[in-house]
């Protein structure tokens, strides 16, 4: 024999647990995206530019926002290097370190200020290898740019 409030009380159960997983998710989210557009004031050494799809010759709409992002930072004097990272990714031809240098150089900024770490294929190898040419440069304090869903 079937017990029809007992079958009705674990769909209620279940759907308060949903609605709460559901809660705790959209806040968690928010709270992700609220500290992502945090800008830092500070200024550094170096701007670091995580790396992001090419589109051939040219970054994508997302890694140009980077990309900008950090010639701003360049520009108002917060940094005086810039690294680009980002290696040769599957079905390009170019490093996306090396496009985005190109695209500063064509921007007007000086080719000695804009280093390149073009062999990393993920943000922990960019991180890393980011880190030994900081090093390599004695390069201390950094400003990270990426684009908030990716911080």
């Amino acid at each position: 024999m079937r017990h029809p409030r007992r079958g009705r009380r674990i769909r209620q159960t279940a759907a308060v647990a949903g609605l709460a997983l559901l809660v705790g998710t959209s806040a968690l989210v928010g709270a992700v995206a609220a500290f992502s557009y945090r800008s830092a004031t500070g200024s550094g050494d170096a701007a670091v530019v995580l790396g992001a799809a090419i589109w051939g010759k040219r970054p994508s709409p997302v890694f140009e926002a980077r990309i900008r992002h950090a010639l701003d930072l360049y520009r108002a004097g917060r940094v005086r290097k810039i690294l680009f990272t980002g290696g040769v990714g599957e079905g390009d031809t170019r490093a996306e370190a090396t496009v985005a240098r190109a695209y500063a150089v064509a921007r007007g900024l000086p080719p000695e200020d804009l280093l390149c770490e073009a062999s990393s294929h993920n943000t922990r190898e960019n991180l890393l290898a980011a880190r030994a040419v900081l090093r390599r440069e004695g390069l201390t304090r950094v400003l990270l740019v990426s684009d908030p869903i990716h911080m």
